[in-house]
């Protein structure tokens, strides 16, 4: 099966080749792919005797998830090496150039040859997989070759290939390839303990950790905080549509409020649509010089939301009406009381913080624009649900102490 699924994998790129002038994103993951090998072996002639610990994630999400462990790790062991891989380019464009990191490729295609060449040229002393990011012929060599590997922040749902379908027994086989894992939850535990997985613990959501310390270092340019002044600010992070459909009557009518808006999308039709939704009455965070006091602030630049939630007050999360909502740890940390749409069913997170009064789910925009007008109403409430947010968030870090803790434990063993 193994084999098979390496096939299939190989006529998918060739899909990508065949697609990649036309298609951006295939395009970058095919080329990252054809240079990462050379990049590595270049690496490795420089460092030829370093010790690596690599971490794999899929994208930017599982990358914050793991970035408190890698920073960690390396307060800990000074002279090893890190070496980040991701899958997509959302997240290796965002991230190539991370400091936390010695070396920052795509991975390699996930075949039994290109896995063997790969693994022998990078010489792990240990992988650390992020959520549950598993290809079975990395893990597949990876084991030949005594090397451990380790999940964390990893949560399971029955319905999961792991454990139903056609091909669960397959599935389950390959995750019994990782010799350690820390999940995010009681659910996750029991469903690897069905299939004979018993070494686990319950440990948490490293991005826990991630977002309490991005928001106690965050610092706000003068720009932005002469620009709210004594204005309730309300953050639309990584918007849609329609999240913003949802506030433009309230954009004409709320006075002493101010927006920012972060959509999704930052190319430049959908600034100049989100302009001409709001006409005359937003500016651009990449405009130069002073902001102007106008009601809308458009941020339209990559990386830059996390700390900016530190802003406002309220925080409206998109994705809600799409496939899923975004992150609503990030605001919620920096005290903001949140709101997202209805599709919030998979994420942990969000069905905490309401349960702790921290936020609230939404099913409509009507839902969404009374939620709001209450909350900017009642400064009161408002100030209870951005605390109780925050206080959520701060309860449950500590999952970043319990992972390195094993990390450590296979690190200094003598397990190769």
């Amino acid at each position: 099966m193994d084999s098979v699924l390496g096939f299939v994998l190989k006529c998918y790129q060739f899909l990508l080749r065949f697609l990649s002038p036309f298609v951006p994103r295939a395009k970058l993951l095919v080329k990252g792919q054809d240079e990462s090998f050379g990049k590595l072996e270049a690496w490795r002639i420089q460092h030829p005797n370093d010790e690596v610990l690599w971490m794999h994630a899929a994208s930017l999400g599982e990358f914050e998830q793991g970035r408190p462990v890698i920073e960690g790790f390396k307060r800990q062991y000074t002279n090893a090496r890190v070496v980040v891989t991701f899958y997509s380019p959302s997240g290796y464009e965002v991230r190539k150039n991370y400091a936390g990191a010695d070396l920052i490729l795509y991975l390699p295609l996930d075949t039994k040859l290109e896995m063997q060449r790969w693994i022998r040229c990078l010489q792990p002393k240990l992988l650390a997989l992020v959520k549950y990011e598993v290809w079975p012929n990395m893990l597949k060599v990876l084991k030949t070759q005594n090397m451990p590997v380790v999940i964390f922040s990893a949560v399971f749902r029955a319905k999961h290939r792991f454990f139903s379908g056609a091909f669960s027994r397959y599935w389950a086989g390959v995750l019994k390839r990782v010799d350690y894992f820390h999940v995010q939850d009681e659910v996750s535990a029991q469903l690897l303990k069905s299939i004979g997985i018993e070494k686990v613990s319950i440990s948490g959501d490293t991005r826990y950790d991630r977002v309490w310390d991005v928001a106690q270092t965050a610092k706000i340019l003068d720009r932005y905080t002469s620009w709210k002044g004594q204005s309730l600010v309300v953050v639309l992070g990584s918007s849609y549509i329609t999240e913003e459909e949802a506030i433009a009557e309230m954009v004409e009518m709320a006075n002493g409020v101010k927006w920012v808006i972060a959509p999704h999308h930052i190319d430049e039709d959908n600034v100049v649509r989100i302009e001409k939704k709001f006409a005359g009455k937003t500016q651009r965070a990449t405009d130069s010089g002073e902001l102007r006091d106008l009601p809308v602030l458009i941020l339209n630049t990559m990386g830059d939301l996390g700390g900016l939630y530190k802003l406002g007050e309220v925080a409206i999360v998109g994705g809600g009406w799409g496939k899923g909502i975004h992150n609503v740890l990030e605001p919620a940390a920096h005290g903001c009381a949140v709101l997202w749409g209805p599709e919030a069913d998979k994420f942990l997170e969000a069905k905490l913080l309401m349960e702790r009064g921290g936020g609230v789910q939404v099913s409509s925009q009507g839902e969404l624009v009374k939620q709001l007008r209450e909350w900017i109403g009642n400064t009161e409430k408002l100030n209870q649900v951005r605390q109780s947010a925050k206080e959520m968030v701060l309860s449950q870090i500590g999952a970043e102490v319990k992972v390195l803790k094993t990390i450590g434990e296979f690190w200094e063993s003598e397990k190769r």
